[in-house]
């Protein structure tokens, strides 16, 4: 059975952990049980506003998937004429909402960086650490001026890829304001 991420009904240690730490047990299933509650009274519970900027995006996707299988009508005006389109219309945007909340992942751009690899390779190559009279961990890198290059080319196209993801973020979400009154069922 698929785990539902949006479930409140969560043990993140494995079960034999619980066997031999019971009091932790009772401790996750008390605020498991105080998330559901709280839920269930206001709509929302305590761990959706942990990390609200990924989790509204999540349940608006499921939502748009459960509306676009389960829903009994359709807005019947351009450019949603048909049923057809208007299950093809929720089901992309359910696609373009998962998209927003994994595009905040701090490792996103990570993908479409073309300087991902060399940053790593001087990383590796470059990084140094000691332990000071005082216990104390230092690490930095000893860059050459060609590795700086790199890094600096790197930055600045991650930093172009998080005003994308930022640009396109809002687009998505603009229209879902445009078009707010049509999402019914």
């Amino acid at each position: 059975m698929k785990k539902n991420k949006l479930s409140v009904w969560t043990w993140p240690y494995r079960k034999r952990y619980y066997l031999t730490h019971p009091w932790k047990w009772w401790y996750d299933t008390y605020w498991n049980f105080r998330n559901w509650w709280h839920r269930g009274k206001y709509g929302f519970a305590y761990v959706d506003v942990w990390e609200w900027s990924t989790w509204w995006p999540e349940v608006g996707a499921e939502a748009l998937r459960y509306m676009a299988e389960h829903g009994l009508g359709y807005p019947g005006c351009e450019p949603w004429e048909t049923p057809e389109k208007w299950k093809a219309h929720l089901m992309d945007l359910a696609n373009k909402l998962d998209w927003c909340s994994e595009s905040q992942d701090i490792c996103a751009p990570d993908e479409e960086n073309e300087y991902k690899e060399e940053m790593d390779k001087i990383q590796e190559k470059c990084h140094r650490e000691k332990i000071d009279e005082n216990g104390m961990y230092h690490t930095w890198l000893e860059l050459t001026d060609e590795d700086k290059e790199i890094r600096d080319k790197y930055f600045t196209r991650e930093k172009e890829i998080w005003e994308s993801y930022d640009e396109k973020r809002a687009e998505i979400l603009e229209s879902i304001g445009r078009n707010l009154p049509r999402y019914w069922n």
